[in-house]
């Protein structure tokens, strides 16, 4: 049976017959489908010139050389995804880069006990507000706590912010946002505080 318009027919015996391709072969209660062969060539990365666009992965291509030998290398990466490891051998040496975010391990568990999401009444995808109910597990400090993340209440400790930064489409996980910046932050406020006394004093 050919699977594009379901033509059927039958092969005759002891006779050669052209192989018909993607066609479903019954043969003593068997059933066998030859598909399309691989076709040889090569994947090319073309840019759509888009650099907001953040549904499509970036890729960077490499030119590596050592020992007077040189070899092209693609890594496709993005924005909040780790990449996928390549390794390519020039002369002698063998080197694997990946090209993507770095992957950061926090010094504590983050556990979400529930996620909650306000709609306006009468609407499905229109959020009035949302909020993420946290529980932190910290064995290196023995200590344990509950706090909820939400617009305008930042989670903040040992140095690490968590902001709420999306959810899931199907309403089950949270997305945060991570800054671990003491500098800047003590920066920051001591900023503040230097324009509120500077207002005072004015």
């Amino acid at each position: 049976m050919r699977m594009a318009d379901q033509m059927k027919g039958a092969v005759a015996k002891d006779s050669v017959q052209p192989l018909n391709l993607r066609s479903l072969y019954s043969l003593a209660g068997t059933q066998f489908v030859f598909p399309e062969p691989a076709t040889t060539g090569r994947l090319e990365y073309q840019s759509n010139n888009d650099y907001k666009d953040k549904q499509t992965d970036d890729a960077l291509i490499l030119k590596i050389k050592a020992q007077g030998k040189e070899e092209n290398l693609t890594l496709v990466g993005a924005k909040g995804k780790q990449g996928i490891p390549q390794s390519v051998k020039v002369g002698d040496l063998e080197f694997t880069l990946f090209f993507g975010s770095k992957i950061y391990e926090l010094p504590f568990s983050i556990k979400l006990n529930d996620f909650i999401a306000d709609k306006y009444p009468g609407t499905e995808k229109s959020y009035s507000a949302f909020k993420s109910k946290l529980e932190i597990l910290d064995t290196e400090k023995n200590n344990t706590f509950k706090d909820s993340v939400f617009m305008n209440n930042i989670l903040d400790y040992r140095g690490y912010r968590f902001f709420q930064a999306g959810f899931d489409p199907d309403e089950k996980g949270t997305i945060l946002s991570v800054n671990h910046d003491w500098w800047g932050t003590t920066i920051t406020y001591i900023g503040y505080f230097l324009l509120y006394l500077g207002l005072i004093l004015i």
